[in-house]
């Protein structure tokens, strides 16, 4: 499935059968292991490096961050962020990054909150699929590319997503006080996306193995939507122009997503 800025997706955390058993309020705050397999369109990365060269905004830094999978507000998700450094040369990063307050029990003033991340450089060329594991237990964060590096980050007082909405492809499309969609704040993902599966229950080796080589027989050995607590699962092989199916039981369809639906 190719995205772009006309076509991400919105977990929707409206379910008016009453199917639905993990709700989007849980996802990304929980512990949870996420699986994601991704192609960006590097020509659209270097385009958009090349127009932000002469932006006022980016005086500093000349930056594109692309939002795989995330939470709109402090954003909180999984993001390929690309970078002109000091050198002139272009850096790739693969990185899942939240927001945290660790004296928050005490002190809960959200100008004190800090950002956080797990980080792994990727080369700038690389042309090709990446494959993405994400694990959050026990108070840390590790950020595996597969075949390329690992990171294991602390976590320290999380901030409360619950509330915030999940995309996919994006990080927000709501609209600023003024009505105005932000291109920076979007981080809007260009390019395939192939597989996304997150569960709290974690998964062994094998399982993520065959879930990234075999998709079909991963998904045909069934899965326990409520024993292991999964939100969403799906190889976009089955799409229409608004949905792509959700195969995890959970009745998480993709939602395509449009501005208009949301007040």
């Amino acid at each position: 499935m190719y995205l772009n800025r006309d076509h991400t997706y919105l977990f929707h955390d409206i379910d008016r059968h009453g199917v639905r058993k993990n709700h989007t309020s849980g996802m990304l705050l929980n512990d949870f292991t996420a699986l994601i397999r991704f192609k960006p369109d590097l020509n659209h990365i270097y385009e958009l490096l090349e127009e932000r060269k002469d932006d006022p905004f980016f005086n500093k830094t000349v930056y594109v961050k692309q939002c795989l999978f995330g939470k709109n507000g402090k954003h909180t998700g999984l993001f390929l962020t690309t970078f002109i450094d000091e050198t002139n040369l272009v850096k790739h990063f693969i990185e899942y990054e939240w927001w945290q307050n660790p004296n928050w029990d005490n002190d809960p003033d959200p100008s004190k909150d800090e950002v956080k991340k797990a980080t792994v450089p990727v080369q700038p060329e690389f042309d090709g699929w990446y494959d993405v594991v994400v694990k959050k237990y026990n108070d840390t964060v590790e950020l595996e590319v597969i075949g390329i590096g690992k990171e294991l980050t602390e976590v320290n007082g999380m901030i409360d997503y619950s509330l915030s909405l999940m995309w996919c492809g994006t990080a927000t499309g709501l609209p600023d006080g003024e009505g105005e969609i932000s291109q920076v704040f979007q981080c809007l993902y260009t390019g395939d996306l192939s597989l996304i599966h997150i569960q709290e229950a974690t998964m062994s080796e094998d399982t993520i193995k065959l879930a990234f080589q075999n998709y079909p027989s991963f998904r045909d050995e069934g899965f326990d939507t409520v024993g292991d607590v999964i939100y969403i699962s799906t190889n976009f092989e089955e799409c229409t122009p608004l949905k792509a199916r959700d195969y995890s039981g959970n009745g998480m369809h993709l939602l395509k997503y449009n501005k208009e639906w949301i007040s």
